[in-house]
């Protein structure tokens, strides 16, 4: 419903915003909180082109393509719900957020990336999933990866759509995901790490895998 949806402005200044991402108030896990505490003061590696994996909406994602003046994004979720929100900001703003429907990348087909950026769910079994959920629409699929069961369906693809020597930047809860199970579960060279706040962290890995 288009009661639902709402605009968050990429900037801020005295005159508004003139770029916003839509969204829908049941799409949202925690993108416009990120990108205001955490990613507008980080530093990112060299990138030419990006996804956003569990985009939802996109937040993330189109953050980084306006930031640094890319010509489109990719953004792969498994809800075909957010892509009205998707089509709205491409309206708004002329810009190319190509929505790809799959779940994990199992259904993307779309280019290889050099950045990938994701916050996918946090919780790993049902015990988890009921500690945090909040009992709004759509928590499951924000909040619950049984059994890390899609890390492990995204993991096993990632070769296939990150280039070689590109980045991947994941987004975890360190109460249910610690870094220690990405590092075995990924297989990368770990380049950076750090906490965002007191439950939040952030990892970055390099693709130094073979083709």
């Amino acid at each position: 419903m288009l009661s639902d949806i709402y605009k968050y402005p990429l900037e801020r200044s005295y005159l508004g915003s003139k770029y916003h991402v839509h969204y829908n108030k049941y799409h949202n896990g925690g993108g416009p909180y990120l990108i205001d505490t955490f990613l507008k003061d980080y530093n990112f590696p060299k990138l030419n082109s990006v996804m956003e994996f569990c985009s939802g909406p996109g937040f993330m994602g189109y953050y980084l393509m306006h930031k640094y003046n890319l010509p489109e994004v990719h953004l792969v979720d498994i809800n075909p719900e957010v892509k009205p929100a998707i089509d709205l900001t491409n309206q708004e703003n002329n810009w190319n957020g190509i929505f790809y429907l799959s779940d994990a990348l199992e259904s993307y087909d779309g280019p290889k990336v050099d950045f990938i950026i994701t916050n996918p769910p946090h919780c790993t079994n049902l015990e988890e999933f009921n500690q945090c959920n909040n009992n709004k629409r759509n928590q499951k699929n924000i909040l619950l990866d049984q059994d890390l069961s899609m890390h492990k369906k995204f993991a096993n693809k990632l070769n296939k759509v990150l280039n070689k020597n590109g980045h991947l930047m994941l987004i975890e809860n360190n109460i249910y995901i610690p870094a220690d199970k990405l590092d075995i579960l990924f297989g990368l060279k770990r380049v950076d790490y750090g906490d965002i706040d007191s439950a939040l962290y952030y990892v970055m890995y390099e693709n130094n895998l073979d083709i």
